[in-house]
């Protein structure tokens, strides 16, 4: 197991080009497999509150109080 924090990068549908997201994240991933286990949320994201939402196609998770994480793996027309 490996904690890393940093920002992730989608694929642009339209383009082909790669597009930084704007928010950092923390991600626990297995060595041996790679594969995702879980997102570790700030401590400021209140978890009472967590809702998923979709927007014009594109998935995030938010507590309605400030904290919202873009969930989306791809860009579409290049907005993350």
């Amino acid at each position: 197991m490996v904690k890393i924090t940093g920002r992730s990068f989608v694929r642009d549908m339209m383009s082909g080009q790669m597009i930084e997201k704007v928010e950092a994240r923390t991600k626990i991933l297995s060595l041996s497999p790679g594969t995702l286990i879980v997102y570790q949320l700030p401590a400021r994201a209140s978890l009472d509150t967590m809702r998923f939402a979709s927007a014009d196609g594109i998935l995030s998770l938010s507590d309605g109080q400030g904290f919202t994480m873009n969930l989306g793996e791809f860009s579409r027309g290049g907005g993350v």
